[in-house]
């Protein structure tokens, strides 16, 4: 069950790859499933963050690529009834959680900030 999980969490990120650069030709159908989509980023950032083995395994830059993704991808589904305000609240929480060592400032928070702050 947890292959499944982590699974589903990289699943998302290379849907958020896709939606980003692509249109689809239904977007009603993807509504609820890019909401999904996003609360797995929160949840894959909160693991890579919390199973770090080493300091180095957690930099600045790091999830700014699969951030700027899903945003990009969400503003492409908003204003059609889905509020995704409250996910993507959770990938911003996420990031602010502590390390099991020293705290980073990411630098995707700004872009994060950025994002809610206008919708």
């Amino acid at each position: 069950m947890e292959k499944l999980r982590v699974a589903t969490m990289a699943g998302a990120v290379e849907c958020f790859t896709f939606l980003a650069s692509n249109e689809v030709d239904d977007k009603k159908i993807f509504l609820q499933p890019v909401n999904t989509g996003v609360l797995s980023i929160a949840e894959w950032v909160r693991r890579k963050i919390q199973d770090k083995e080493h300091p180095n395994d957690i930099y600045l830059g790091q999830f700014s690529y699969e951030v700027e993704r899903m945003l990009r991808a969400v503003d492409k589904f908003e204003g059609m009834g889905q509020d995704y305000r409250p996910a993507v609240w959770e990938v911003r929480a996420a990031l602010d959680e502590p390390p099991p060592q020293e705290k980073v400032k990411f630098e995707c928070l700004g872009v994060l900030d950025a994002w809610l702050k206008k919708c």
